[in-house]
């Protein structure tokens, strides 16, 4: 018997931790700790990639500064490379001052920095060069908002040119053999996590010194790759590093990762993974506690005190992405804490001192441990110590005894020896406890049927009976009203087909411009149509005649439409129903008849056509009467089918015109479009070619002021190599145009100057002829040497986006990078242009990471 008291002992104690509900308990705890890490690990990988992008883009970058570049060419020579220069001295003082930012529970390493660094070039070659300074400052990049940018040469203060792309400063000098210059660079901005100094590695390093100075932080550290500070000294909340080289025959990155404020989410991190054994501890002192008030405790109770304990860490995980953490903690602490202690002194009775001990020992004193991480072990020894005395002041109580020590069987007692056993008297056996199941799963069945009872239902019979009596339904009609029916049917088919228009396509409009020549007619026909049928099928619809006095000059691309020569038709064929406008153009010999003239064009049935006819009235007159003059134009309308125009030209003066008809004023010259191209080299050469398109009445005189500098080298006019007249400002030259009868003309000049070799930068100022007639719109291009970097820096031409090409009559190379710039409605001046230049750097210096 008493072997089988000790089997059975021994196996109350191993369901101990069951009857008591513990598994539960741990697993609601175990679960918490998973999700709120999950969450943890989860921010923090988002603090370390999104999140740490958007505190770059709001309050900086890890600060990756290049050294600055010196690159050198002889003075006045043609270039296409620079020389690399190594400084004789580098000498640079960088202050920070941490400006921690904090985004949730992430704190980053934010800082302000001053930076002054002092350099110094020398001319080792036995004749004058050319130099450019470069110093990288990338804002866009770095982001790191640079202030009071400051640059001295020799002392004396200069503006501060930032290149093209905004993303270094340009600085460019001759020296003289054996001069020596110094320059000194300031500026103020801020970054984030470390700064780093990156030295040529391909350029030697003479008199080298970084003084980098922290305040606000200690616990500093070496970004990979970079060399440690020759010299470091660490003092309350500060940090003083220095690097020194005489000479180095590459260069090196120096740097360092500024100083850290403790990330939070660490810390909870860590409290989740140590606050299951706290809650062991916890959850048995509050067992042994319900046994020795005689109450044991429930299985929901259990679970609830559980979920208090675990909702200390979420609270505390939220409240802190929000609130400064030590107020998170003791507000997370007091919250959670006193829910505990509330719910324990009802379930309990009282006891309100031990329940508060528990928490102090197995809630605070962890969670405090893992926030004092210095006094974690002394803590924790503290602690231990305290428990220990508490036990063995507790194990000189005999009730304590009682509870630890197993009772020993009395031999007087009745049934000792193996005898019956007299019932028990006393209270009766408490009813057994639920188990941890029987609720949840009464929950879920509770839902479950009142899910199924509020779905409609509905008989199945119900249907079957429903789906029969539509099977079997008939109805009988009389023939007259299935006619009716089936009449109706196809006249509401009829109704819905479309329409078929009468006429697939119809000719709204044919507006006709006439020029006369001498023999011809040249005519601009501008077309409207419109295409009615929308079935999708070809529809042809002549638009004018073309006989053997018919030449097509310009037809228009067309999307969906063609136009082809059909029985003696210009036809347009398409298959897409709507609003067709297009333009041709064409040529109609004239019948001559001594001095007579007459030509004629057919017309398909048009609904409106109006022809206006432009000529020259020195040379030729209508012989009939024009409706109405409209400006420079005479209106004429068609005769039936036919748009017929007769004209003569005069021996002499022209005969007086009738009274309806005012007599024009003579077309004014004017220059409709002009267009400039300036081809330079590297020798300093520069080509200017012109070609301006005239519109002018008989022989004109046009004047023309050369640019300073310029010389004549070639003259055309309408294509047509012209002598060179004696050079005089202003030019005058006897312009008329190309056909008797037209307005138009083109002149074209070839210029020439010699500017000399570039410099490593400048400005380039160019001066277009002034004419004496009106220019209504000007584009000038320029071609330059790609090893520089052009801008505009003045003048009256604007830089355009556009280039609109231009058919010189000789065509030449048009090297170089190319710019478009554009005035309109210049009058009797010259249009300018000053076009700074600096070096192209691209590839040119030093860079981190270029090749």
């Amino acid at each position: 018997m008493a072997e089988t008291s000790r089997i059975r002992r021994g196996w109350q104690l191993l369901t101990l931790p069951a009857r008591h509900h513990l598994w539960g308990s741990l697993a609601v705890v175990l679960f918490v700790q998973w999700v709120i890490g999950e969450q943890i690990a989860d921010r923090t990988s988002f603090a370390g990639s999104e999140l740490h992008q958007d505190v770059m883009d709001r309050w900086g970058a890890p600060i990756d500064l290049p050294a600055p570049s010196a690159r050198w060419v002889a003075s006045g020579t043609v270039f296409t490379e620079l020389q690399r220069m190594a400084f004789t001295r580098q000498q640079l003082e960088v202050d920070t001052v941490m400006n921690y930012r904090r985004r949730g529970l992430v704190y980053f390493s934010g800082f302000d920095f001053t930076f002054s660094g002092r350099y110094g070039l020398k001319n080792e070659q036995d004749r004058a060069i050319d130099i450019v300074f470069v110093f990288p400052v990338e804002l866009e990049k770095n982001r790191v908002l640079l202030s009071d940018l400051s640059f001295t040469v020799d002392g004396a203060r200069v503006p501060v040119e930032l290149g093209p792309g905004g993303d270094k400063l340009i600085w460019t000098g001759r020296l003289a053999p054996g001069q020596e210059l110094g320059f000194t660079i300031g500026f103020r901005g801020r970054g984030l996590d470390s700064f780093v100094y990156r030295l040529d590695p391909e350029l030697a390093v003479r008199d080298f010194s970084l003084a980098l100075r922290i305040a606000g932080g200690a616990n500093f550290d070496y970004p990979p790759g970079v060399v440690s500070a020759s010299r470091s000294e660490v003092g309350e909340g500060t940090a003083a590093l220095g690097w020194r080289f005489a000479a180095l025959e590459s260069g090196v990155p120096v740097g360092v990762t500024l100083p850290s404020e403790q990330p939070y989410d660490e810390l909870i991190a860590t409290m989740l993974r140590r606050a299951w054994a706290p809650f062991l501890f916890l959850f048995g002192g509050l067992a042994l506690l319900g046994l020795h008030r005689g109450r044991r405790l429930r299985c929901y109770e259990s679970y609830l005190i559980a979920a208090g304990y675990a909702l200390f860490f979420v609270l505390l995980a939220y409240l802190a992405a929000f609130l400064p953490f030590a107020a998170a903690y003791l507000l997370a602490l007091g919250l959670v804490g006193s829910l505990l202690t509330f719910y324990l002194r009802a379930l309990l009775h009282g006891a309100v001192g031990p329940v508060l001990s528990l928490l102090a020992a197995f809630l605070l004193v962890p969670t405090l441990a893992v926030l004092l991480q210095g006094l974690t072990g002394l803590i924790y020894t503290l602690e231990i110590g305290l428990g220990v005395a508490v036990v063995m002041g507790l194990s000189t109580r005999p009730a304590f005894r009682r509870l630890l020590e197993p009772p020993r069987p009395d031999p007087e007692a009745p049934g000792a020896s193996g005898g019956p056993t007299p019932p028990a008297s006393g209270p009766p056996p408490a009813a057994p406890t639920a188990s941890p199941v029987a609720a949840p799963a009464a929950l879920v069945g509770l839902v479950l049927s009142l899910l199924v009872g509020a779905l409609p239902v509905r008989p199945a019979q119900a249907q079957v009976t429903g789906l029969a009596a539509a099977a079997e339904a008939q109805a009988t009609l009389p023939l007259a009203e299935l006619l009716r029916l089936v009449r109706l049917e196809q006249q509401q088919q009829t109704i819905a087909a479309p329409a078929r228009p009468p006429l697939p396509a119809t000719l709204d409009s044919l507006e006709l411009s006439a020029r006369l020549y001498e023999e011809a007619m040249e005519l601009t026909v501008a077309v409207r149509a419109t295409v009615l049928d929308e079935r999708g099928e070809w529809v042809q619809l002549p638009l004018v005649a073309v006989g053997p006095e018919t030449r097509l000059l310009e037809l228009p691309a067309l999307e969906d439409a063609t136009l082809v020569v059909q029985e003696g038709w210009l036809t347009l064929l398409s298959r897409r129903a709507g609003r067709h406008e297009l333009s041709l153009s064409l040529l109609q010999r004239a019948v001559v008849t001594g001095p007579r003239r007459e030509a004629a064009l057919g017309l398909p049935p048009v609904a409106r056509a109006v022809g206006r006819v432009v000529l020259d009235e020195s040379l030729f007159r209508l012989t009939g009467e024009p409706l109405r003059r409209e400006g420079d134009a005479l209106l004429l309308l068609p005769r039936g089918d036919r748009f017929v125009v007769g004209w003569e030209r005069l021996a002499t003066s022209p005969p007086p015109r009738a009274a309806q008809v005012a007599n024009r004023p003579p077309l004014e010259p004017r220059v409709d479009q002009a267009f400039a191209a300036l081809v330079g080299t590297l020798e300093g050469r520069q080509l200017l070619r012109l070609r301006y398109l005239l519109r002018l009445e008989g022989s004109r005189t046009l004047e023309l002021v050369l640019p300073s500098g310029f010389t004549l080298q070639a003259l055309y006019v309408d294509g047509a190599a012209r002598p060179l007249p004696e050079v005089r400002q202003p030019l005058s030259l006897e312009l008329r145009p190309d056909r008797p009868g037209d307005q138009r003309g083109t002149l074209e000049l070839l210029l020439l100057r010699d500017g000399g070799p570039f410099a490593l930068s400048g400005e380039l100022a160019l001066t277009l002829p002034a004419l004496s007639w009106p220019v209504h719109e000007l584009q000038c291009t320029t071609h330059l040497p790609e090893v520089f970097e052009w801008r505009r820096s003045g003048g009256s031409l604007e830089q355009l986006e556009e280039r609109r090409p231009a058919e010189f009559t000789h065509p030449l190379p048009e090297p170089g990078r190319l710019l478009v710039f554009g005035q309109q409605l210049v009058v009797g001046s010259a249009p300018t242009l000053r076009l700074r230049y600096t070096i192209d750097l691209q590839g040119q210096y030093f860079r981190p990471g270029s090749p």
